[in-house]
């Protein structure tokens, strides 16, 4: 859900674009040298280390024998490591502890892509479910007396496209078209997972937060964006084969490009997809420029004007309409709705939430501005993406709920932190004043994320 577009002049846009445009390259160089660094430390660490090892967190309860109600596969993103879902993974356990009845959950914060985030998304897609396979084989899962196991993913940044492509992977296992890998541990982990656990699986939750869902290529136009387009698309180039598929150049045609693949009606991918009953898309209405709102949110119109720098808080700017026809999401999300979450939601509130614009879902219906003529790539109204009409329009035919996450910043290297605030992952450097107030805005996205998570598994009916 949105807020209408302010009254803001082209002109006043396209001088703060190409001021933002500027400070976006010099802080995008800055950057690529910390995560050339990062990604060197990686390669070194992991050529020095025999194996990864497979960590979960988990409910106090330690026995899994009959026990175990939930399943959480939580995602990191490119340059990522298991670290990036700490907190969320902290807040989950704690969610699940401090109930008077308490299920019980396995709580899954994957490792095994760590220093391997360039390898392309089907290969990291299978390292998340070699991962799970291993963890659920080793504590012996196993349901009975009729309990199910729901399952919910979760994936930051990357980590949501890994995510698309992991529970698809998930749903191939029982007929056995796929070829992961031929060893016999594995296949004993997945005959184990077959026997006793797919049977008593049910889909919950799947939730994306800050997803390059169309891809990550920018679209130029003026001058300064031109500039950052070139250096946006040389240091994804950088990236191996998950910067291919990024770019959408990992085919010889947008066609055969993967995420266009993965997007496809008929594909396993989408069917996968739709049989989880709860479906959503968490995004930052502006100022992440490593993925921005319209990859983000599958949405070619942006409609969340830019708040002048001020003390940091963030706050929910705009949710489907599904949270907020609810009196038990707005009960939820109550504190999330406002700054500081000191006051309750009014029902003003609520109500302009409800009339908001939805232009360039797929509720309102807007393909963008045509920007190759060529390879009929379209940009949204913000010349942020650049993307490809078919995927816009399938992604959209899946339905989504959508939560829009309003930032303010006190300075604009500030706002260099919004992609990694999200899911308050630490970063080597933090720019500016403000540190702690930023922390606390991640501590209330990671709160609002579980908080949801936990919500959609408690009340999802189960036959």
């Amino acid at each position: 859900m949105s807020q209408q577009p302010s009254s803001v002049t082209d002109d006043q846009v396209e001088s703060s674009q190409s001021s933002s445009a500027m400070d976006n390259l010099k802080e995008t160089m800055v950057e690529e040298q910390i995560d050339t660094i990062e990604k060197n430390n990686s390669t070194m660490v992991e050529e020095m280390t025999p194996s990864i090892e497979y960590k979960a967190t988990e409910t106090s309860e330690k026995n899994t024998q009959s026990k175990h109600n939930d399943l959480y596969v939580l995602i990191h993103g490119l340059h990522g490591n298991q670290k990036d879902f700490q907190f969320i993974a902290e807040k989950l356990k704690e969610l699940y502890n401090s109930d008077e009845t308490p299920e019980h959950a396995i709580i899954i914060d994957c490792a095994c892509n760590e220093g391997k985030t360039h390898d392309g998304i089907e290969s990291l897609g299978t390292n998340v479910l070699k991962e799970v396979l291993k963890i659920i084989y080793e504590r012996k899962v196993s349901l009975s007396n009729g309990k199910k196991l729901k399952l919910s993913v979760i994936g930051h940044s990357l980590g949501g496209l890994i995510a698309r492509y992991f529970v698809k992977l998930v749903y191939d296992l029982p007929s056995g078209d796929i070829e992961i890998s031929k060893d016999e541990e594995f296949q004993e982990h997945r005959k184990y997972f077959v026997d006793n656990v797919f049977p008593h699986l049910v889909p919950c939750n799947f939730t994306t937060i800050s997803t390059p869902h169309l891809g990550s290529r920018r679209p130029g136009g003026t001058y300064f964006k031109s500039i950052y387009r070139f250096a946006a698309h040389t240091f994804i180039s950088l990236l191996g084969l998950t910067g291919k598929e990024l770019k959408l150049d990992d085919g010889n045609s947008i066609e055969e490009s993967l995420l266009y693949r993965m997007s496809l009606p008929e594909s396993d991918f989408v069917k996968v997809l739709k049989k989880f009953p709860q479906r959503t898309l968490i995004s930052s209405c502006n100022l992440d420029s490593t993925v921005p709102f319209p990859s983000s949110s599958i949405r070619s119109f942006n409609p969340y004007p830019l708040n002048e720098h001020a003390e940091p808080s963030v706050k929910i700017g705009g949710a489907s309409s599904e949270f907020l026809t609810s009196n038990a999401y707005v009960n939820l999300l109550n504190e999330f709705f406002t700054p500081y979450g000191k006051e309750t939601v009014s029902t003003e509130r609520i109500d302009h939430l409800l009339k908001a614009s939805w232009k360039g879902t797929e509720h309102e219906p807007f393909v963008g501005d045509l920007n190759d003529k060529c390879k009929k790539l379209y940009r949204d109204n913000n010349c942020e993406v650049e993307f490809e009409e078919t995927i816009l329009k399938n992604l959209q035919d899946i339905k989504w709920r959508r939560i829009d996450l309003d930032f303010t910043v006190s300075s604009s290297l500030q706002a260099r932190e919004i992609h990694v605030v999200v899911v308050r992952k630490k970063r080597p450097i933090r720019f500016g004043n403000g540190s702690e107030q930023m922390d606390g805005c991640g501590e209330r996205c990671v709160n609002l994320i579980s908080a949801l998570s936990k919500f959609d598994s408690d009340n999802l009916v189960v036959n």
